[in-house]
């Protein structure tokens, strides 16, 4: 069997039968987490209740199961898959409530307010194996004030903590912002530290970490209505600058959340300046020392609230709660795969006749994870409820086209054609793959495959020999080992184009992609069933780089040689900065097959800013196209490698 592949600049439209839709990434149906006749309820404080490394999710919330109300705990080890049993963390009388959840690697660390001492503490506990065993109880404040709204961040082994706390005046007269710090992964913990001192009241703290960089931003009504204030510390916590005033506005700006990657620091929260509440943002590139303007992210004349954020890298997640569906409260969700300099469209998560509220969102790998409290089963009581997007925080998206059916006719070019109108697209195509699963075809030499998108047409599969022209789960790649020449029917797994589809490369991946299979001989059946596309989009055109860019972030390098038969050489960089050079992260390296299943792990421990380097041995691998993914501190970059025997 023979495969040729051509190219053309135009694109001629003849006996078609074309089928047009839409594709997109897509969220998976809702998973109900709790089952049990009473309340389970998660943090109205916008502290993060569900947290996620590598494969592992981990979801905290209050449960009232027990009478009185107990923070539980669950996980899952395969992305939100399969779940564990609840596992309750608190067993006292008193009520333990408002958890917040965070992890590196195995180590998951929660916080939450506890009334056991006979007022509102904050407690902690962690676990250093991934959740299956969890430490003592350990109360972080100890004074005899009112305690609220605690919210964690991790980064390697610093965990930081902040709260509302009384100490300073009268409950409920208005309370300021502490914060503690912990250098030992939570073992010792350091002295409570007082960040804000005005006359009105602070609430509602959100903290984020990376390196020794720490970050917290809270509303606050010292300025007589409600604003958004923001300070940091670049040592781990020790120092702190001083209060930055992030908006100005004659109404409310309220419940921010904050993320950070890297120097890049995310903020959204609830703001009422437009007459009603939206969700506004704004963003740091150097690590909270000045910031841009607000952008308006929900403009629907309803409600919206509860914003909670998340990133990865350039990619940065958002959910929230909003009321635009007849006053019914939902889950929403939008995004930006650019840092934030533009956002895609709002997406619905929920579609219930009763509330839907306190979201709370992760992201790890290509994964990104919501949960919700939701009261779908009752009027009175909700449970926790979660869904995924396996493909949201990735670059890769994959668009299939199943169940189509159509009949190849004789003589005649059937269409199919997949519009990617998605607007999480902000740059240009960095790579392309095509899916053929399934073409079924009984005859031999007569079916021609081309691939059209923006005027450029490449013939992807050409056939002269083989017994039958049928195509099942075939992917053609420019990376493929195998050359589609040396190929025969059946056509299963990966082939190297002869023509590549590069020629697609720093192209606008939107509009429409079509596939055209002709059939050029009479006195034969067959069947186009299913067929898809990967996408890989860049933010610049491949060739052409920001030489302002400070070197200050983490980056993967391609490794070198590619392809490679035995051994080959992985190169990355962590932040480097004067303040950064006594603290280092958690990385891990993993290098995965074609199917996405983890190989090896190279590095797995703490490193220091830097360049670095390991040499990968392959010699007891098959050749083949495989993955190397490296994880720091919440960022996540992936490059393909070729083992070539």
């Amino acid at each position: 069997m023979k495969i040729v592949i051509l190219s053309f600049a135009m694109v001629l439209l003849v006996h078609c039968t074309l089928n047009i839709k839409e594709c997109s990434a897509q969220w998976e149906p809702d998973v109900r987490l709790t089952n049990n006749p009473y309340e389970s309820i998660l943090s109205m404080n916008n502290a993060w209740c569900v947290a996620s490394a590598d494969a592992n999710v981990h979801v905290v919330w209050e449960d009232r199961r027990d009478e009185n109300p107990e923070i539980y705990y669950k996980r899952s080890l395969d992305n939100g898959t399969t779940w564990s049993q609840d596992i309750r963390l608190t067993n006292n009388t008193s009520n333990s409530q408002y958890p917040a959840i965070a992890v590196c690697g195995s180590s998951v660390h929660v916080v939450w307010r506890d009334f056991r001492d006979g007022n509102a503490e904050v407690y902690y506990k962690r676990s250093l194996d991934n959740g299956t065993t969890w430490s003592e109880d350990i109360n972080l404040n100890n004074n005899p004030n009112h305690v609220e709204y605690p919210s964690i961040a991790v980064s390697g082994s610093n965990v930081h903590v902040v709260w509302m706390d009384y100490r300073d005046e009268s409950f409920p007269s208005h309370g300021e912002i502490y914060y503690k710090g912990s250098l030992d992964n939570g073992s010792t913990w350091g002295a409570d530290t007082r960040l804000t001192n005005d006359p009105e009241v602070s609430w509602y703290p959100s903290i984020a970490a990376s390196l020794s960089n720490v970050h917290v931003s809270w509303y606050d009504m010292r300025d007589g209505n409600s604003e958004i204030y923001y300070k940091h510390s670049l040592d781990n916590g020790i120092n702190w600058s001083q209060d930055f005033k992030l908006t100005n506005n004659n109404n409310d700006s309220y419940c921010p959340s904050i993320a950070v990657s890297g120097s890049n620091v995310h903020l959204i929260w609830r703001d009422s300046r437009d007459g009603n509440d939206e969700i506004y943002y704004n963003r740091s590139l150097d690590n909270g020392s000045s910031w841009g303007t607000d952008t308006r992210l929900t403009d629907q004349g309803a409600e919206s609230w509860l914003p909670s954020i998340a990133v990865s890298g350039e990619c940065v997640h958002l959910v929230w709660m909003d009321r635009r569906n007849s006053g019914d409260e939902e889950i929403y969700y939008k995004h930006s795969l650019d840092n934030g300099s533009t956002w895609g469209s709002d997406i619905r998560l929920t579609d219930t006749i009763r509330l839907s509220s306190t979201p709370s969102i992760a992201v790890s790998g290509s994964y990104a994870h919501v949960v919700w409290e939701d009261q779908r089963h009752s009027n009175n009581y909700g449970e926790i409820y979660y869904k995924r997007n396996p493909s949201a925080n990735s670059n890769v998206l994959i668009f299939n086209h199943n169940g189509l059916n159509k009949t190849i006719q004789d003589n005649q070019s059937t269409y199919d054609t997949i519009t990617v109108t998605y607007d999480r697209f902000t740059g240009y195509i960095a790579d392309v793959n095509v899916l053929i699963d399934t073409v079924l075809h009984t005859n031999v030499a007569d079916l021609e495959l081309y691939l059209m998108h923006q005027g450029l047409i490449d013939t992807v599969v050409y056939l002269i020999e083989g017994n039958g022209e049928n195509m099942i789960g075939m992917i053609l790649d420019d990376g493929a080992s195998t050359p589609v020449l040396n190929g025969t029917a059946p056509f299963t797994g990966s082939y190297k184009p002869v023509k590549p589809l590069s020629q697609f490369v720093n192209l606008d991946p939107t509009g429409n992609w079509i596939l055209r299979v002709y059939d050029k001989t009479a006195g034969n059946t067959g069947t186009l069933k299913a067929w898809g596309l990967e996408v890989n989009v860049s933010g610049f055109p491949l060739g052409i780089h920001n030489f302002n860019v400070i070197p200050d972030k983490y980056t993967l390098l391609q490794n070198h040689p590619n392809p490679f038969s035995r051994t080959t050489v992985i190169s990355w960089q962590l932040p480097v900065g004067s303040r950064q050079l006594t603290a280092g992260c958690h990385v891990t390296l993993k290098v995965f097959d074609f199917m996405g299943k983890e190989i090896r792990t190279l590095i797995d421990g703490e490193m220091m800013p830097g360049d670095h380097q390991v040499t990968f041995d392959a010699s007891g691998l098959p050749s083949g196209i495989y993955f190397y993914r490296l994880q720091a501190d919440g960022v996540l970059e992936t490059r393909k490698m070729i083992v070539l025997k």
